[in-house]
C-alpha cells in the first residue's frame, strides 16, 4: 500500500461557537487534526470528545460535524489522501490502481499537541508551497504523520506516557531558553503537574525544571567559551 496526499486545509477561529461541518474529499479518505481548543465531533452516527492532540480518519463519503465547546478558539488542519495498492507487478495491462481500506478509520486517536501541532504545519506548509519541490516534500511530511498516528493506535497506555515524556523532552531542549515553568510544561503534556515531575524524574533522573536549569548552563558555558576563542 501507499498514501497519497491529495490536498490540505486549515480551520482556524479565534472564537468558535458555531459547528464547523466538513465535507470530506470526494473519493479520498479525511485526516482531522485538532490543534487547539476541543468539542464534540459527529462522524457516521457517532459522537465523540476531541481535544487539542486529536486525530480521526474519516471514510470517504461520510460526513463530519465539529462542535466546538467553550468561547475559546479553535484550530484543526484537514489532509484529504488516498490509500492505494500498487498493482504495477501484476500482469500485463494490469498496472492501474485502486483504492484500499485504510486501517483503523473512524477511531479518534490522540497524540501530545506539541509534535502534532508541529507535524499538521509541516505539512501543510509544504503541501500550499509555491515550488513543485515544496510540494514534493510534502508527501513525505503527510507519511510522517501517518506513521505518528500508526504508532498510537499500536501503543499500549504506558507506551503513550513514554511518548508523551519524549517529545516533551524534545520540547525542552528546542525551547529551554524561553520562559518555562512546571505549569507551562503540564499543560503541553496534558499530565498534571504533580504527575509530571515524578514521571520526568523517574525516567531521566531529574526533575524537569533541573534539566532546563542544566541546559541553560551548558549554552551560557558554550558562549563563553565560544567568545575566548574569538
Amino acid at each position: 500500500m501507499w498514501f497519497k496526499l491529495r490536498k490540505a486545509r486549515r480551520v482556524a477561529k479565534k472564537s468558535a461557537q458555531a459547528g464547523i461541518s466538513i465535507s470530506p474529499g470526494r473519493g479520498s479518505y479525511t485526516l482531522l487534526s485538532v490543534t487547539e481548543g476541543c468539542g464534540v465531533l459527529l462522524a457516521d452516527g457517532q459522537a465523540f470528545g476531541v481535544e487539542e492532540g486529536t486525530i480521526y480518519v474519516a471514510e470517504p463519503g461520510g460526513s463530519i460535524t465539529l462542535l466546538p465547546e467553550g468561547d475559546g478558539p479553535m484550530e484543526l488542519y484537514l489532509f484529504y489522501f488516498d490509500v492505494m495498492r500498487d498493482r504495477s507487478g501484476d500482469s500485463a495491462g494490469e498496472s492501474r490502481t485502486e483504492l484500499r481500506p485504510m486501517p483503523q478509520a473512524g477511531k479518534p486517536v490522540r497524540i501530545p499537541p506539541v509534535s502534532l501541532s508541529a507535524m499538521c504545519r509541516a505539512a501543510y506548509g509544504s503541501i500550499t508551497g509555491q515550488s513543485g519541490l515544496e510540494r514534493f516534500r510534502s508527501q513525505f511530511m503527510f507519511q510522517e504523520l501517518l506513521h505518528r498516528m500508526f504508532n498510537e493506535w499500536m501503543a499500549e497506555p504506558s507506551d503513550e506516557l513514554n511518548i508523551a515524556l519524549e517529545h516533551l523532552r524534545t520540547y525542552i531542549e528546542q525551547h529551554y531558553y524561553e520562559p518555562l515553568s512546571v505549569k507551562r510544561l503540564a499543560g503541553l503534556s496534558k499530565i498534571s503537574p504533580r504527575h509530571l515531575v515524578q514521571m520526568f524524574k523517574d525516567k531521566y533522573k531529574v526533575e524537569p525544571m533541573e534539566y532546563v536549569r542544566s541546559l541553560r548552563v551548558q549554552r551560557r558555558k558554550t558562549k563563553t567559551m565560544t567568545a575566548g576563542q574569538v
